[in-house]
């Protein structure tokens, strides 16, 4: 059951959890939350991480729903004393959470959406995929340093490619990921679906679903429609949850 104290990103992410996208153990090893003023915590929390060859992802919470929340890529000792001593200084009050998220500095990291038209699901799914540090690089992508890919596939039986880089798509160790994502974003179909059908039921129309891969584990990480406020109201009023 959804508290009302949480912040509207922490409902959001249960979404994720009632449709079988993350599980609820998972969401919370990947994502430590902190009150905002708990600095030193968070200071000593990426401190470890970091002896171990792990970077973290600060993000900046709110506690009403905003689409695009600050976030640090902490990933070397200096990264985060100028988080410390320059970036957290100059968050407003408005941000209560600061939420530490992760992530291994081995293997080659790759970030992917999935875009679908929620008023027919039977109609061609666009997924794009970019080796990069996260899937907001989709958006800043000009063709020359990263490989992106746009395909279109509902069951995995009729793939093609929209779009790529400039570079060989012959890169094996691209070429093997796609694959695997590929396979994983099949399986998990019928959730996806199960998800857009509720949106279908509440007017919503486009869903863009953002996740990362690495060491050959799928995260779903985010979701997008073009009107996440309509979305989380819906959910909060569901009196025994979404059947």
């Amino acid at each position: 059951m959804l508290k009302p104290e949480w912040p509207a990103k922490w409902k959001k992410m249960q979404l994720l959890v009632q449709f079988g996208l993350r599980s609820e153990t998972e969401l919370m090893e990947s994502i430590q939350r902190y009150r905002s003023s708990d600095i030193e915590t968070i200071v000593s929390f990426c401190t470890q991480k970091l002896s171990l060859g792990i970077s973290t992802i600060i993000i900046a919470v709110t506690q009403q729903y905003e689409r695009a929340l600050p976030n640090y890529y902490i990933d070397s000792f200096e990264a985060l004393m100028k988080f410390k001593d320059n970036d957290y200084r100059k968050l407003g009050s408005k941000y209560i959470e600061l939420w530490c998220c992760p992530q291994s500095q081995k293997g080659k990291k790759y970030f992917g959406r999935l875009n679908l038209n929620v008023n027919d699901i039977d109609a061609p799914m666009f997924l794009e995929v970019i080796w990069a540090t996260s899937a907001r690089a989709i958006d800043r992508y000009d063709g020359n340093d990263d490989y992106r890919l746009e395909l279109f596939s509902l069951d995995g039986s009729d793939t093609k490619l929209l779009r790529s880089s400039k570079k060989e798509l012959q890169e094996s160790s691209f070429s093997i990921a796609f694959g695997k994502i590929e396979d994983i974003v099949c399986e998990r179909m019928p959730n996806v679906i199960a998800f857009a059908k509720w949106l279908d039921k509440i007017q919503i129309k486009t869903l863009c679903i953002e996740f990362a891969f690495l060491d050959d584990v799928m995260t779903v990480i985010d979701f997008d429609t073009e009107d996440d406020d309509r979305v989380l109201q819906f959910f909060s009023e569901e009196p025994k949850g979404i059947e």
